[in-house]
């Protein structure tokens, strides 16, 4: 009998039109995977706890769901295509092996632990639409040394790969890599 709203190829669960990809088992072998090009949108947890190192994601993907890449330990690489709008809480969250991100320009807000405890995160790109990020998005990324942000952004700004707002009158976030015993802040900084 075939289903009507589910569709499985290799092994991994799908909706019936292939446009939604909800579950790559935990226990699925090989290294790198790419999503189908039909795919708009990875539902919650669909990847967490894999040993993929690499996840090629087709362009016209909107939406990361929550958890969608949690715990994935081996995953060493992730280009997010700019045609995703939204990445949910806790999207690469244990994420140890992860160590550069950029942030598409379509995405408005990163969420609670998007990429809390990639302890090997270095580099962080920021897109031209990121208005938010939760003070959670970057938690335990204790190698994290450099913000960088889309110069047509509103909201933000980084110097020494320190994340300011926009006008340079608050600190958003520095890398946990910069910190030590003394800083030295401009006069604009309140």
């Amino acid at each position: 009998a075939s289903n009507t709203n589910f569709a499985s190829v290799n092994g991994v669960l799908y909706s019936k039109n292939m446009s939604v990809l909800y579950k790559y088992p935990s226990g699925k072998t090989g290294s790198s995977f790419e999503i189908p090009s039909s795919v708009k949108k990875i539902d919650d947890y669909a990847f967490s706890n894999t040993s993929l190192e690499n996840v090629t994601m087709p362009n016209g993907l909107e939406a990361i769901n929550t958890g969608a890449f949690d715990r994935c330990k081996d995953l060493l690489s992730v280009e997010i295509p700019q045609t995703v709008k939204e990445i949910g809480m806790f999207v690469f969250q244990n994420c140890a092996k992860l160590t550069s991100v950029v942030i598409p320009d379509q995405v408005k807000e990163l969420k609670s632990f998007a990429f809390g405890y990639c302890v090997n995160l270095r580099d962080v790109i920021i897109g031209a639409s990121v208005d938010e990020i939760d003070g959670s998005a970057f938690s335990g990324c204790s190698s994290l040394q450099s913000f960088v942000v889309n110069k047509d952004n509103n909201t933000y700004t980084a110097e020494g790969g320190i994340l300011y707002s926009k006008d340079m009158t608050v600190l958003v976030r520095c890398p946990l890599a910069l910190y030590s015993d003394e800083m030295i802040l401009g006069d604009e900084v309140l």
